[in-house]
């Protein structure tokens, strides 16, 4: 197998007949590894980083696997640190390769980085999934790659009818599912849901970020869609994924007014939980439950096998599913005995007690 690197700065664009042709092969790639994404992050985020996407090519030359990467200053030191295209937002990164040559394509690659240290100090390869592949390669190389856990990941398998899911429910839960609904409707009226389509899309969009702000800033918190930069990621995604079959966005109305959104997407027999927004003041009808109902029972109908409610352990996850996945974080440093390297770890380590620390902080708010 060869392996190449481009880092020209509009090298993710130029790219796109054959990243996509490769991803529509990948049955397991998630929203995150597709070139829209990748795209639409690098154009909005990589001004002030440098590409560095890895390429792999079977011995006749076809591309079978890519990994999508940039080098940026590290917490604002001399460091540099080397992650993926598309980290922050993203869930779920990892290379993207045909199946017969993932193993081999994480190998080579986890090789690759472990060599060439000359243009970044720190490799922060952030949300593996726990059982990908890069992940069980990671322990067989250099001593200076260390795998960590990140966050749990609860997801629901969905069965073949939204009757034999409600099944597995407690009473109680199920109880307050129809009770929740009918309420709304005998309280406020004119209860409708739907999904958004490329007429509604940006003024859906505008719906999802108003409450999504509104219900953080009660919390005196920011919300993650305080930027406009983030926002602009999500239009410009959300536009290219409606395109492509892949976007879900739940609107709940009553009496006209939207009162909860529900922001999804649907690739490959899963549908993914990505963020949500509901009314505080219709807060007694318990929007989010009814909005995600409705997210699950659109998923059963598509066929889909899983509702992934992506990273985070927040307590209304798991009133819908028992079960996660521990997303992985591989490290790669140049050194671990040298300045470098105790530099980068104990950055690392300082960057970790922050974001711990400022989840809980939200999650005590919830």
């Amino acid at each position: 197998m060869r392996i190449s690197t481009v880092a020209g700065h509009g090298a993710i664009h130029d790219l796109q007949n054959e990243w996509t042709s490769l991803q529509s092969r990948c049955t397991t790639a998630t929203p995150w590894q597709t070139w829209e994404w990748n795209d639409t992050w690098w154009s909005l985020y990589g001004t002030r980083r440098r590409l560095h996407l890895v390429l792999f090519h079977n011995s006749t030359g076809d591309l079978v696997g890519l990994a999508p990467f940039c080098v940026s200053p590290y917490l604002g030191t001399p460091l540099r640190r080397l992650s993926w295209v598309g980290t922050g937002p993203s869930d779920y990164l990892k290379p993207l390769a045909l199946p017969d040559y993932e193993e081999e394509v994480c190998s080579l690659l986890l090789e690759h980085l472990s060599e060439g240290t000359r243009s970044w100090d720190v490799a922060d390869l952030q949300q593996l999934p726990e059982r990908a592949q890069m992940v069980n390669c990671a322990s067989q190389v250099a001593e200076c790659c260390s795998v960590a856990p990140l966050e749990p990941c609860p997801y629901l398998p969905l069965p073949g009818s939204w009757t034999d899911l409600t099944a597995t429910f407690s009473k109680k839960f199920r109880y307050n599912l129809g009770y929740y609904d009918r309420l709304l409707g005998r309280e406020v009226g004119g209860t409708q849901y739907r999904i958004a389509t490329e007429e509604t899309l940006e003024r859906d969009l505008t719906t999802l970020f108003e409450l999504h702000q509104k219900r953080w800033r009660a919390r005196s918190l920011p919300g993650a869609l305080a930027l406009d930069k983030v926002q602009s990621l999500h239009r410009r995604s959300a536009a290219r994924f409606l395109k492509n079959g892949w976007l879900r966005l739940h609107i709940l109305e009553a009496n006209g007014r939207a009162i909860g959104a529900l922001y999804c997407y649907a690739l490959n027999g899963r549908t993914f939980y990505y963020l949500g927004g509901f009314s505080l003041e219709y807060g007694k009808y318990s929007p989010g439950m009814l909005v995600t109902a409705a997210a699950v029972k659109q998923a059963i109908q598509e066929g889909c096998r899983e509702f992934d409610f992506l990273r985070g352990h927040e307590p209304y996850k798991y009133h819908w599913c028992s079960e996660h996945r521990m997303n992985q974080r591989i490290l790669i440093l140049r050194s671990e005995r040298g300045v470098t390297g105790r530099l980068g770890m104990l950055l690392h380590r300082a960057e970790n007690y922050v974001v711990v620390n400022a989840k809980a902080m939200a999650e005590r708010q919830t």
